[in-house]
Formats: structure tokens, C-alpha cells, sequence
């Protein structure tokens, strides 16, 4: 939903709506937040093989134990490493500092989320329009640096070379409190931190259709595909060129059948995580800059994605606090019992209902793209 400054504009002065969640904590404002998953390939392959040659010998599975717990837990830090780096080139509002500040500990707010198997899944709150950007190219640099890395490992003995792991990516998009919802869950966790640790934080959870719609988007990449949910390719074709940043080759792989999403269909978007195209076999259609652009302007017309304010009066407010409204009375919502301020102080709401229930109802309810 973009902003509408020209409605801005015309209002006489004193007129101003203020935003609704202003009567609420910073951290109750809505936002949007990236997804980036990192995913091992041929780590089936890997055990599967070690077991086979090795039927006696189940110490044997630290070899590929090994290889796993090299890259899980150096994929969070690599990628931040490498999104610091690409940030310091921002020529948009000169916010670096805020950017690389994204893992203070007083304000975690890129953080990992969920090891799901061979997979990391990582999320950054999104401060401005510039940042996919750069985090798309730090997932890039990261790849590439996993996947050079990994080919180079020496693997023991009768293992085949082609039993070396390789790493795809995915990434998406998701706002909230509008269309999906985060909840805390019992339990504390931050990276490096002890749990009763002041610097311990709730285990945060996210659900919702574009959640559900980014993993499943996920199954789509390959060492060659960094594969991009529709939004966000969007958000990258802009920030490329509001930043004058050259662009890398954004293909189409046209509409892909995804059960739950809007008509069961999505179109499918990425870019190769190298700049030579070496995997050009598995690349598709190849849209100009002018097509891409009147693609976008069809798709979302004046409901188009949108990260900072000003938001939409008219669209997006009503929904906020529809939204809100419900959520307090969910719990394990950060919304839950909070109540608009008056005087200054926040009000306990009066009424809540069974945590169990909303959850059952939500799983029942929840389609992909709804």
C-alpha cells in the first residue's frame, strides 16, 4: 500500500489523522520483515552414502556431523558480515548505522529464526526500502562463499566427490500485524545469550499465509536459483533502481502451481547467486527492465507493497486496527491485554480467549495469500 502524499497534501492544516499506532509501544507498530533461508543440498546423499559404506560403524556419522555444524551455525554470521559490508555502499538516506546495528541486543532485530533439518532460516525487520538490496547481495556473497568453501572439502575415503555439500537460498516477505501474526512462545532464546539472561528475549514465532508461502516457494531454488517471493522482487527491482545499483538478471519462471495460494498459483521469480550465469540451462525468461516495471504496476496497482511510512490512510489503517482489535485477545500476541493509551499508561484489557481455540482456529482458517 503506498503512501499517498498527495492526499497528504491537500488536507488543510491541523487536519492530520494520526497514525493508530502511536498509542502503542514502538515495537507494536507494523512492519515488514525478510525471510532468508539457507539450505544445504546433497546432505541425504552425504549421510546416505556414509551409511552404506560404513553399515557398523555409526561414530562414522561425524563426518557429515561435521560438515552440517560448520555452516548451521556460521550462516547467521556470515550473512550479517556480509550485509555490513554491502550496506556501507548506500547512497539512499544515509541510515547505515541504523542498518548495521540490525543485531543490537537492545534491539534484535535480525536475528536467526528456525534450523529446520540442513536448513537456517533467518529475519530481518525491514527499515527502509533500500535494505533488500543489500540483503539479497549478501545472501549472494554468502553462497557463493558456502558453495566455494564446500567443494573444496576433503571427504574420506570411498566417499564419491558429487557427495560434497552445495547450498541453495530462498527469500520472501511478510508484513505484520496485517495478514500474519507473531506470537511468543513459553521459553526465551537469543544467540549467545543464557535464557534468564537479560539479554534473553521471547521465542518468537511468525504465522500466516506468507510464511506458509515463502517456505513452500523454497522448494523451487537450486544451487543456480536464489529464488524471490513476488513482493519482494518487486521491492528489489525498486531499491535497484532507486539506488542506481546494477542490476542483477531478474528471470521469470512464470506462474508455478502452489496448493493454498491465491487461484493455487504463484509467479515465480529469481536471480543467479552468481554473476556469470555459469547455470544459464536452468534460467528461464529474462524480462527487460521496462516490462518488469508495467508487469508490477499490473499486478499491484495502487495496492503495492510497502515498508515505512506514511501508510495508506484510507486502505491501511482500518485494517491495522481491525487487526489489532484481535489480537488482544490472543495470546502470546505481543497485542495481548494491551489496550490504547490514556494518559499516558496502557490498559489491561478486560477479556481473553482460549489460547488453544485461536490456535486450532487459525491452523482451520489460514490460506496462503488470503
Amino acid at each position: 500500500m503506498e503512501p499517498e502524499r498527495k492526499a497528504g497534501r491537500k488536507r488543510a492544516a491541523g487536519a492530520s489523522v494520526a497514525a493508530p499506532w502511536d498509542m502503542y509501544e514502538k515495537h507494536l507498530r507494523p512492519t515488514h520483515r525478510l525471510f532468508i533461508s539457507i539450505d544445504a543440498i546433497g546432505s541425504t546423499k552425504l549421510k546416505t552414502d556414509i551409511q552404506e559404506k560404513h553399515p557398523k560403524d555409526p561414530g562414522k556419522a561425524v563426518i557429515w556431523g561435521a560438515q552440517l555444524l560448520a555452516f548451521l551455525p556460521e550462516a547467521y554470521t556470515l550473512l550479517l558480515k556480509n550485509f555490513r559490508a554491502q550496506i556501507k555502499s548506500c547512497t539512499g538516506n544515509r541510515c547505515e548505522k541504523k542498518c548495521i546495528l540490525l543485531d543490537s541486543d537492545k534491539n534484535p532485530d535480525f536475528f536467526p529464526w528456525k534450523y529446520v533439518g540442513d536448513e537456517v532460516v533467518m529475519v530481518a525487520d525491514l527499515r527502509c526500502n533500500n535494505q533488500p538490496y543489500f540483503f539479497i547481495e549478501a545472501l549472494r556473497a554468502t553462497l557463493n562463499e558456502f558453495n566455494a568453501k564446500f567443494a573444496k572439502t576433503r571427504l574420506p575415503k570411498p566417499l564419491s566427490d558429487d557427495a560434497r555439500l552445495q547450498f541453495k537460498g530462498a527469500a520472501w516477505i511478510a508484513g505484520f500485524p496485517v495478514t500474519n501474526i507473531e506470537v511468543h512462545l513459553p521459553g526465551k532464546t537469543q544467540q549467545g545469550a543464557d535464557e534468564d539472561s537479560e539479554s534473553a528475549h521471547p521465542m518468537r514465532d511468525f504465522l500466516g499465509p506468507s510464511i506458509d508461502l515463502g517456505f513452500r516457494l523454497g522448494k523451487y531454488a537450486s544451487k543456480s536459483r536464489l529464488v524471490l517471493s513476488t513482493s519482494l522482487a518487486y521491492l528489489f527491482h525498486q531499491a535497484c533502481t532507486l539506488l542506481s545499483k546494477k542490476f542483477p538478471v531478474l528471470y521469470s519462471g512464470g506462474k508455478v502451481h502452489i496448493k493454498g495460494a491465491v487461484g493455487d498459483e504463484h509467479h515465480l521469480f529469481w536471480i543467479s547467486p552468481t554473476d556469470d550465469n555459469a547455470h544459464a540451462t536452468e534460467l528461464r525468461h529474462e524480462p527487460g527492465t521496462r516490462e518488469l516495471a508495467d508487469f508490477f504496476t499490473s499486478l499491484y496497482g495502487d495496492n503495492r507493497p510497502f515498508i515505512e511510512a506514511p501508510y495508506s490512510r484510507e486502505a491501511y489503517y482500518p485494517l491495522y486496527e481491525k487487526a489489532v482489535e484481535k489480537q488482544r485477545k490472543l495470546p502470546h500476541s505481543p497485542y495481548y491485554g494491551i489496550e490504547p493509551a490514556k494518559d499516558g499508561k496502557e490498559q489491561d484489557a478486560k477479556s481473553a480467549i482460549d489460547a488453544t481455540a485461536v490456535m486450532q482456529d487459525l491452523k482451520q482458517k489460514t490460506r496462503i495469500g488470503s
